[in-house]
């Protein structure tokens, strides 16, 4: 392969096996067709585009990836809903529907309705998760049930399942907050609902935090702060700026 081609190749197989090492990929005129990135989440349209193509494209943030994506959105920079629309049509159209199974219907939904439901589900999910904290149901009491005896291995293993249920429901709940952070008000919540939806989630943030550094879960880095500060001032330094004139600069470059 050509050196573009070699790199086109781990380009993609980092966005696909690797997504928190390349989050962002921008392309001109490929990966319509035949390329499936299951962790991708965000297409953001700025071409013009119709028909299959356009529904190729959209396509490509369908893909399940884990129970935490259940859709994937579109960013149109081309205002091309309608045409989003009329690609559904003709897609749709054509589908066969005698085969049985799974109903292959594309569904249009309301990104702020749907934004709406998965924050409510979010919000309900996690009291009653730690419904069974004993009250007063402060620090301790939620160490206890989902940490135990901190100094037992024993107790922190059995309650495992416990803290990965509150990491997952809380990550969730970040997740369809920050969805729709910014229209809270047009996806229907009144201001009484804001301050609401805002405490509750500082405080299982808050909660989070507790049982990750009372599990050992979580590295707690202020006692270590002085010796950091430390080894940065001992160890790490930096020169002190050069001034450089635009004509040697442009020299070096030629």
């Amino acid at each position: 392969m050509t050196k573009t081609e070699t790199y086109e190749e781990w380009a993609k197989a980092l966005f696909i096996k690797e997504p928190a090492n390349m989050k962002l990929l921008v392309v001109v005129d490929k990966l319509l067709t035949g390329f499936d990135a299951p962790p991708c989440t965000y297409l953001y349209i700025d071409k013009s585009m119709q028909d299959h193509g356009l529904f190729q494209a959209i396509c490509r943030v369908n893909r399940l990836d884990s129970e935490d994506k259940d859709f994937g959105y579109i960013v149109d920079y081309k205002d091309l809903f309608k045409k989003v629309e009329n690609a559904i049509a003709v897609y749709t159209s054509e589908l066969d529907h005698s085969a049985g199974g799974v109903d292959p219907e594309v569904l249009l939904k309301d990104r702020l309705k749907k934004g709406k439901e998965r924050l409510d589900d979010a919000l309900e999910a996690l009291p009653l998760l730690c419904e069974p904290v004993k009250p007063p149901k402060d620090e301790l009491e939620h160490i206890h049930y989902f940490c135990g005896n901190t100094e037992i291995p024993a107790d922190l293993q059995e309650r495992k399942p416990q803290r990965a249920a509150l990491y997952k429901a809380t990550a969730s709940l970040v997740r369809a907050y920050a969805n729709i952070a910014d229209e809270l008000e047009q996806a229907g919540y009144n201001s009484a609902d804001l301050i609401r939806i805002k405490q509750q989630l500082n405080h299982y943030l808050n909660v989070r935090e507790i049982i990750r550094k009372a599990s050992g879960e979580s590295l707690d880095l202020k006692p270590y702060e002085a010796d950091m500060r430390h080894l940065i001032d001992t160890y790490i330094e930096a020169d002190e700026p050069r001034k450089f004139h635009l004509s040697t600069i442009w020299a070096s470059w030629s």
